[in-house]
């Protein structure tokens, strides 16, 4: 069972999603996958790598350097 949890502690930026799922087999059953989710669709397994995504994110210009 897969649920989007809207009320993702720490809070995600707008338009994030976090999405998570509990294992059902195995010797790991029972614990909870979490999955972040930018708003253009790409995925994230931690919340390590979406803090990576957004601190390099900000670092680059918003608009493209005129030649």
């Amino acid at each position: 069972m897969v649920k989007i949890n809207q009320a993702a502690k720490p809070a995600l930026p707008e338009g994030w999603q976090c999405r998570t799922s509990k294992r059902r087999k195995g010797q790991t059953r029972g614990r909870v996958d979490k999955l972040y989710i930018a708003p253009n669709g790409t995925q994230y397994r931690s919340l390590r790598a979406v803090n990576e995504y957004l601190s390099g994110l900000a670092e680059q210009p918003k608009t493209a350097p005129v030649v």
